[in-house]
């Protein structure tokens, strides 16, 4: 996908984190001439500071339980594009707080991407809804007690 988007718009990568595909990334990063586009950041304590000087954060996976750090980007007013996967849904309103996009369409993917990036209205616009949907509905006052409740039930 970041390669489409390098070819139309003057991007760049950091990949955060030291995932099992590290290796794989890298390789790729190499054999498709991006490395000088791609910066491998590895793990980061202050991870918020990269969110916030994104516009845009990825999370491409085949599949993922909740979608925690895209949560956490959204908080930070960054919008993301997601796999309609898993519980991402649950955490994306597509078009509105992020895009949900199908990974096994490369093209579409990367021209949904693309389109977000060159509207600045919508961006914008879209970083608000994020932050803001984020904050609205999963903030830890409201979210601990509906983990109580059902852990209660359950009892």
């Amino acid at each position: 996908v970041f390669y489409k988007i390098q070819k139309k718009l003057p991007a760049r990568l950091v990949l955060v984190g030291k995932g099992p595909d590290l290796g794989i990334a890298q390789e790729l990063c190499s054999e498709l001439e991006l490395c000088n586009k791609i910066t491998f950041a590895g793990s980061q304590p202050n991870i918020e500071t990269y969110y916030r000087n994104s516009h845009l954060f990825l999370l491409l996976s085949d599949y993922e339980s909740f979608g925690l750090s895209a949560l956490e980007a959204m908080a930070c007013g960054t919008p993301v594009a997601v796999t309609n996967a898993g519980g991402l849904p649950e955490v994306v309103n597509d078009n509105e707080t992020g895009l949900l996009l199908d990974i096994s369409d490369l093209n579409a993917t990367s021209d949904r991407i693309i389109n977000l990036l060159t509207d600045p209205q919508k961006w914008q616009l879209m970083s608000k809804l994020a932050s803001k949907y984020a904050q609205e509905y999963f903030e830890v006052s409201k979210v601990v007690p509906l983990y109580e409740k059902l852990y209660e039930s359950i009892r």
